[in-house]
Protein backbone atom coordinates (compact mmCIF):
# COMPACT_ATOMS: atom_id res chain seq x y z
CA UNK A 1 0.00 0.00 0.00
CA UNK A 2 1.20 3.21 -1.09
CA UNK A 3 2.07 5.57 1.74
CA UNK A 4 1.62 8.38 -0.30
CA UNK A 5 -1.37 7.78 -2.58
CA UNK A 6 -1.60 11.46 -3.86
CA UNK A 7 1.76 11.39 -5.65
CA UNK A 8 0.35 8.55 -7.62
CA UNK A 9 -1.23 10.97 -10.02
CA UNK A 10 -0.59 14.00 -11.51
CA UNK A 11 -1.27 17.74 -9.44
CA UNK A 12 0.21 20.94 -10.37
CA UNK A 13 1.32 20.74 -6.19
CA UNK A 14 4.13 18.52 -7.65
CA UNK A 15 5.79 21.27 -9.50
CA UNK A 16 7.15 24.50 -8.46
CA UNK A 17 4.94 28.11 -9.53
CA UNK A 18 8.13 29.08 -10.97
CA UNK A 19 10.42 26.67 -12.36
CA UNK A 20 13.54 29.10 -12.51
CA UNK A 21 14.65 27.40 -15.81
CA UNK A 22 18.44 28.95 -16.44
CA UNK A 23 21.30 27.97 -18.89
CA UNK A 24 24.28 26.83 -16.74
CA UNK A 25 26.58 25.82 -19.87
CA UNK A 26 25.88 25.50 -23.90
CA UNK A 27 22.62 23.70 -24.22
CA UNK A 28 22.99 22.22 -20.19
CA UNK A 29 20.00 23.74 -18.49
CA UNK A 30 18.66 23.90 -15.34
CA UNK A 31 15.08 23.85 -13.76
CA UNK A 32 13.08 23.40 -10.61
CA UNK A 33 10.96 20.47 -11.69
CA UNK A 34 9.60 19.10 -8.55
CA UNK A 35 9.09 20.46 -5.41
CA UNK A 36 10.83 19.65 -2.28
CA UNK A 37 7.98 18.02 -0.56
CA UNK A 38 7.03 15.69 -3.62
CA UNK A 39 10.99 14.69 -3.47
CA UNK A 40 10.39 13.90 0.08
CA UNK A 41 7.70 11.83 -0.81
CA UNK A 42 9.14 10.11 -3.39
CA UNK A 43 11.95 9.27 -1.48
CA UNK A 44 10.01 7.34 1.48
CA UNK A 45 8.05 5.62 -1.35
CA UNK A 46 11.38 4.19 -2.82
CA UNK A 47 12.95 2.92 0.50
CA UNK A 48 9.24 1.21 1.73
CA UNK A 49 9.43 -0.27 -1.67
CA UNK A 50 12.71 -1.44 -1.36
CA UNK A 51 13.38 -3.25 -4.72
CA UNK A 52 17.17 -1.85 -5.24
CA UNK A 53 18.79 -3.31 -8.55
CA UNK A 54 22.66 -3.31 -10.05
CA UNK A 55 22.59 -0.53 -12.64
CA UNK A 56 22.96 -3.56 -15.06
CA UNK A 57 19.43 -5.03 -14.21
CA UNK A 58 17.96 -1.16 -14.01
CA UNK A 59 18.71 -1.08 -17.49
CA UNK A 60 17.06 -4.10 -18.75
CA UNK A 61 14.46 -1.99 -18.18
CA UNK A 62 15.07 0.68 -21.15
CA UNK A 63 14.81 0.85 -24.56
CA UNK A 64 18.00 -1.10 -26.25
CA UNK A 65 19.50 1.14 -29.18
CA UNK A 66 22.33 -1.50 -30.23
CA UNK A 67 21.90 -5.38 -30.77
CA UNK A 68 24.19 -7.55 -28.85
CA UNK A 69 24.00 -9.32 -25.64
CA UNK A 70 25.86 -6.70 -23.10
CA UNK A 71 27.37 -4.06 -25.23
CA UNK A 72 24.19 -1.56 -24.24
CA UNK A 73 24.27 -2.50 -20.11
CA UNK A 74 25.33 0.28 -17.97
CA UNK A 75 28.15 -0.56 -14.82
CA UNK A 76 29.15 1.95 -12.39
CA UNK A 77 32.32 2.83 -14.20
CA UNK A 78 31.02 2.57 -17.91
CA UNK A 79 27.39 3.77 -18.08
CA UNK A 80 24.83 3.49 -21.27
CA UNK A 81 26.42 3.60 -24.61
CA UNK A 82 30.04 3.41 -23.30
CA UNK A 83 30.45 -0.53 -24.15
CA UNK A 84 28.64 -0.42 -27.76
CA UNK A 85 31.82 -1.69 -29.26
CA UNK A 86 31.64 -5.57 -29.42
CA UNK A 87 35.17 -5.74 -29.21
CA UNK A 88 35.62 -4.23 -25.81
CA UNK A 89 35.91 -6.71 -23.08
CA UNK A 90 37.83 -4.73 -20.33
CA UNK A 91 35.14 -5.58 -17.32
CA UNK A 92 37.65 -4.63 -15.06
CA UNK A 93 36.13 -1.81 -13.69
CA UNK A 94 32.70 -3.53 -13.83
CA UNK A 95 29.98 -2.87 -10.79
CA UNK A 96 29.80 -6.03 -8.64
CA UNK A 97 26.20 -7.48 -8.99
CA UNK A 98 25.76 -6.92 -5.55
CA UNK A 99 26.04 -2.87 -5.76
CA UNK A 100 22.50 -2.57 -5.68
CA UNK A 101 22.17 0.97 -6.24
CA UNK A 102 18.60 1.71 -8.65
CA UNK A 103 15.09 1.05 -8.06
CA UNK A 104 13.17 1.83 -11.15
CA UNK A 105 9.73 2.91 -11.23
CA UNK A 106 8.74 -0.20 -12.99
CA UNK A 107 8.61 -1.38 -9.06
CA UNK A 108 6.34 1.61 -8.46
CA UNK A 109 3.69 1.46 -10.60
CA UNK A 110 1.95 4.30 -11.81
CA UNK A 111 4.55 6.67 -10.86
CA UNK A 112 5.88 6.67 -14.51
CA UNK A 113 2.63 7.70 -15.81
CA UNK A 114 3.00 11.09 -13.16
CA UNK A 115 6.90 11.53 -14.42
CA UNK A 116 5.55 11.79 -17.97
CA UNK A 117 3.44 13.89 -17.49
CA UNK A 118 5.32 16.22 -15.49
CA UNK A 119 7.93 16.34 -18.52
CA UNK A 120 5.35 16.18 -21.00
CA UNK A 121 4.01 19.65 -20.01
CA UNK A 122 7.27 21.05 -18.58
CA UNK A 123 10.04 20.27 -20.33
CA UNK A 124 9.05 18.76 -23.77
CA UNK A 125 8.17 22.49 -24.79
CA UNK A 126 11.26 23.65 -23.77
CA UNK A 127 13.28 21.01 -26.02
CA UNK A 128 11.35 21.85 -28.65
CA UNK A 129 12.15 25.68 -28.59
CA UNK A 130 15.91 24.81 -28.18
CA UNK A 131 16.20 21.88 -30.36
CA UNK A 132 13.04 22.86 -32.87
CA UNK A 133 13.63 19.63 -34.73
CA UNK A 134 13.79 17.52 -31.92
CA UNK A 135 10.44 15.10 -31.62
CA UNK A 136 10.29 12.93 -28.63
CA UNK A 137 9.42 9.50 -29.36
CA UNK A 138 9.96 7.45 -25.87
CA UNK A 139 10.92 8.15 -22.55
CA UNK A 140 13.34 5.29 -20.91
CA UNK A 141 11.89 3.76 -17.54
CA UNK A 142 12.82 6.83 -14.77
CA UNK A 143 15.01 5.18 -11.67
CA UNK A 144 16.37 6.38 -8.66
CA UNK A 145 20.15 6.27 -8.26
CA UNK A 146 21.22 6.00 -4.70
CA UNK A 147 25.19 7.29 -3.74
CA UNK A 148 26.22 6.11 0.04
CA UNK A 149 29.23 7.49 1.53
CA UNK A 150 29.60 4.66 4.04
CA UNK A 151 28.57 1.69 2.46
CA UNK A 152 31.45 -0.05 0.37
CA UNK A 153 28.54 -2.18 -1.73
CA UNK A 154 27.31 0.77 -2.99
CA UNK A 155 28.81 3.85 -5.16
CA UNK A 156 29.79 6.97 -4.14
CA UNK A 157 30.86 8.58 -7.41
CA UNK A 158 30.32 7.90 -11.08
CA UNK A 159 33.40 8.02 -13.09
CA UNK A 160 32.84 10.60 -16.44
CA UNK A 161 31.05 9.28 -19.21
CA UNK A 162 28.31 9.71 -22.11
CA UNK A 163 25.17 9.06 -22.38
CA UNK A 164 23.48 7.58 -25.22
CA UNK A 165 20.24 9.32 -25.76
CA UNK A 166 18.86 12.32 -27.38
CA UNK A 167 18.29 13.85 -24.12
CA UNK A 168 19.11 13.16 -20.71
CA UNK A 169 17.61 14.19 -17.43
CA UNK A 170 18.82 14.47 -13.57
CA UNK A 171 16.23 15.30 -10.89
CA UNK A 172 18.30 15.78 -8.01
CA UNK A 173 16.01 14.80 -4.76
CA UNK A 174 17.73 15.59 -1.67
CA UNK A 175 20.45 17.74 -0.16
CA UNK A 176 21.26 15.36 3.19
CA UNK A 177 24.86 14.64 2.17
CA UNK A 178 28.23 16.62 1.89
CA UNK A 179 30.02 16.21 -1.62
CA UNK A 180 28.38 15.21 -4.31
CA UNK A 181 27.08 16.57 -7.88
CA UNK A 182 27.23 16.42 -11.49
CA UNK A 183 30.23 17.68 -12.76
CA UNK A 184 30.40 18.37 -16.72
CA UNK A 185 34.66 18.59 -16.93
CA UNK A 186 34.10 20.62 -20.77
CA UNK A 187 32.89 23.82 -19.00
CA UNK A 188 34.34 22.64 -15.14
CA UNK A 189 30.72 23.00 -14.05
CA UNK A 190 29.12 21.53 -11.08
CA UNK A 191 25.58 20.93 -10.94
CA UNK A 192 22.74 19.55 -8.55
CA UNK A 193 23.40 21.66 -5.45
CA UNK A 194 20.27 24.01 -5.62
CA UNK A 195 17.83 21.64 -3.27
CA UNK A 196 15.84 18.94 -3.64
CA UNK A 197 13.29 19.32 -7.03
CA UNK A 198 16.13 21.02 -9.01
CA UNK A 199 16.63 19.37 -12.44
CA UNK A 200 19.26 19.42 -15.37
CA UNK A 201 19.19 18.45 -18.80
CA UNK A 202 21.41 18.46 -21.72
CA UNK A 203 21.87 16.64 -25.34
CA UNK A 204 23.27 12.83 -25.05
CA UNK A 205 26.58 12.30 -26.74
CA UNK A 206 30.34 12.24 -26.78
CA UNK A 207 30.59 15.95 -26.31
CA UNK A 208 28.32 15.88 -23.02
CA UNK A 209 30.35 13.97 -20.92
CA UNK A 210 29.92 14.21 -16.98
CA UNK A 211 30.36 12.10 -13.93
CA UNK A 212 29.07 12.30 -10.50
CA UNK A 213 31.59 13.57 -7.72
CA UNK A 214 32.61 11.56 -4.65
CA UNK A 215 29.58 12.46 -1.80
CA UNK A 216 31.90 12.52 1.39
CA UNK A 217 29.08 11.78 4.00
CA UNK A 218 25.26 10.88 4.23
CA UNK A 219 22.83 9.63 1.12
CA UNK A 220 22.46 11.57 -2.55
CA UNK A 221 19.69 10.34 -4.42
CA UNK A 222 18.54 11.41 -8.24
CA UNK A 223 16.44 10.45 -10.12
CA UNK A 224 17.64 9.74 -14.07
CA UNK A 225 15.75 9.49 -17.24
CA UNK A 226 17.02 9.39 -20.96
CA UNK A 227 14.48 10.72 -23.50
CA UNK A 228 14.51 9.32 -27.37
Amino acid sequence: MALHSDIFSYSPAHVPSDMGLTELAPHVYGIKLFTPEFCRKLLEEAEACGKWESEEKIDSYGPRIHPGPHECYPTTAKPLACRINEKEDDTSNDAEPDTKCGLSFASLPGLYGVFSEIIDRHVVPKAREFWPTYKMKRKRTPYILRYIANDYLIPKDMEVHWDQSAIATVVYLNDEFSGGGTYFPRWDLEAGKNGPGWAVFYPGGVGYQHGAQTILSGRRYVLVCDFY
